[in-house]
């Protein structure tokens, strides 16, 4: 399944570009970190799904070398014009796009299967199109876990309210508010060999950058929390505050990240 609108496609621009760097300020060394694990880089050809403001496939281009290829897809490829032409820039869904099977040594997808209903659907061209023995490493949230830890009564309250409300707004689109706990059985489903599973359930603190950011997606989505009825705009309201504020201490999601390879031909 396709869905209609991704969940961010409506936003303003500037704002959903302070979002993406947001995320990037925060994900990018651990997604670093855990590829790294994966061998040598130079030469190597690497495809980078859902590349939002482009870090990822930037990092992925200084890392292969001149003799190296990085191939970056999204559906909106606004943010991405920096990369050019040292990386290919793809212009559409995975699903549709053209890839070459066996094509990559490394392929990332980081919150992109937590908008579709068909996560597995997803995964597979990206899987073809890696080589006998490539890597795929796969990031996406559980908001199931968020959870107002300290606070004033009031705020907590909002930030719980809020919480419900975006869990509902992805299973109202058909969608699932804990994929990421999803993504080492759908590993396994799709053949591939599991190397690595990390959950990182952070306690934050209000002002936090991933505090920030989310209170930035709060203010960019809260007609859709809202439409849930699960929340109000003063709940709203209070979880930006929930966000900004140094007092409170809160769970806003888990991120899964899945390391996985698929299986070297045999001898």
């Amino acid at each position: 399944m396709i869905p209609d609108k991704y969940i961010f496609q409506d936003v303003a621009v500037e704002p959903e570009l302070r979002r993406l760097r947001a995320i990037e300020a925060v994900f990018d060394p651990g997604t670093q970190r855990q590829l790294l694990t994966t061998g040598e880089w130079l030469g190597r050809h690497c495809l980078e799904v859902g590349a939002g403001a482009g870090s990822i496939a930037a990092w992925m281009r200084a890392q292969v070398g001149a003799t190296g290829r990085v191939v970056a897809v999204d559906t909106n490829v606004g943010f991405l014009d920096p990369l050019r032409p040292t990386v290919e820039v793809v212009h559409g869904d995975v699903r549709q796009v053209d890839l070459a099977a066996e094509r990559f040594d490394v392929a990332h997808v980081r919150y992109v299967l937590i908008h579709n209903g068909d996560p597995a659907g997803v995964l597979h061209p990206v899987i073809r199109s890696l080589k006998p023995g490539g890597w795929l490493l796969v990031e996406e949230p559980d908001f199931s876990v968020a959870h107002a830890l300290a606070g004033p009564d009031a705020t907590t309250r909002a930030f719980e309210r809020v919480n419900g409300a975006i869990q509902a707004m992805f299973s109202g689109r058909g969608l699932d508010p804990a994929l990421g706990r999803r993504v080492p059985s759908l590993f396994r489903q799709a053949g591939l060999e599991l190397v690595a599973v990390e959950s990182d359930a952070a306690v934050e603190r209000g002002g936090s950058p991933l505090a920030q950011m989310m209170g930035l997606s709060a203010s960019q989505l809260g007609d859709k929390y809202v439409a849930t009825r699960q929340a109000s705009p003063e709940d709203v309201v209070g979880y930006q505050d929930f966000a900004a504020d140094p007092s409170c201490w809160g769970i806003f999601y888990a991120t899964v990240r899945t390391l996985a390879r698929r299986p070297a031909l045999a001898p």
